[in-house]
């Protein structure tokens, strides 16, 4: 089948990917001599342009997933130094590497078409060239909205600040659901009746450690029963 998607179960895990190609000067001679910004893997080449805006879009990102951007100041940096900057270009490059979270923002919907169209060819509703043409643009189709969405979308990298407070808050609805489920009834935590705003302002977000965790959980209890 395509060489830009590989079926697996009901599914279909993505081979292609966005990707930097060498230097700021290896980027422009590609754009130069190519007309397409799909290499001939069908995998998406960043322009100099792209890697400017999308480290300006996810600087906050970028920190979090490459230490060595850290003793940058991307908005002090102009157009080119963020171009040709080797950390900025790995620290994109690192992003664009991570297959899960490439399936996660962008993916699923992409994943049950060409599951579909491999399915319709199996059972001879389409040739093997419609069914390569359908899938090599889906992929495309989703390398396009993954670029697009680290251009002009939120920073929601590990760490970064709008992914903490999307867990905290699942995190906490998890726990009053179990709690008024019952869940916990056999450890002598009863139910309560849970606030309709939850105020996390004077708590400050810490790693816990294993040994802590029993610690924690004796302080979670009192605070539940206040």
């Amino acid at each position: 089948m395509a060489k830009s998607a590989t079926r697996y179960g009901n599914g279909v895990i993505f081979n292609n990917r966005p990707e930097i190609i060498g230097s700021y000067e290896a980027t422009e001679k590609y754009y130069r001599s190519s007309n397409s910004q799909f290499d001939k893997n069908n995998n998406y080449i960043l322009s100099n342009q792209d890697i400017v805006v999308i480290a300006r879009n996810q600087k906050n990102g970028l920190l979090t997933e490459y230490s060595k951007v850290n003793v940058l100041n991307i908005n002090q940096m102009s157009d080119y130094d963020i171009a040709t900057n080797k950390a900025i270009r790995t620290g994109i490059n690192v992003i664009l590497s991570n297959a899960h979270r490439r399936y996660t923002y962008t993916s699923p919907v992409y994943s049950d078409e060409i599951s579909k169209t491999i399915s319709n060819y199996q059972a001879g509703k389409l040739t093997r060239e419609e069914a390569q043409a359908k899938i090599i643009q889906l992929e495309q189709r989703n390398q396009l909205e993954y670029i697009n969405l680290l251009k002009n979308g939120p920073a929601v990298w590990a760490g970064s600040s709008s992914i903490n407070m999307a867990i905290d808050k699942l995190n906490y609805e998890r726990m009053v659901t179990n709690y008024n489920n019952g869940v916990y009834a056999n450890r002598g935590l009863s139910t309560f009746e849970a606030p309709n705003v939850l105020d996390t302002s004077r708590y400050v977000r810490e790693n816990i450690k294993v040994p802590d965790i029993g610690r924690y959980l004796s302080w979670l209890k009192g605070q539940m029963a206040k």
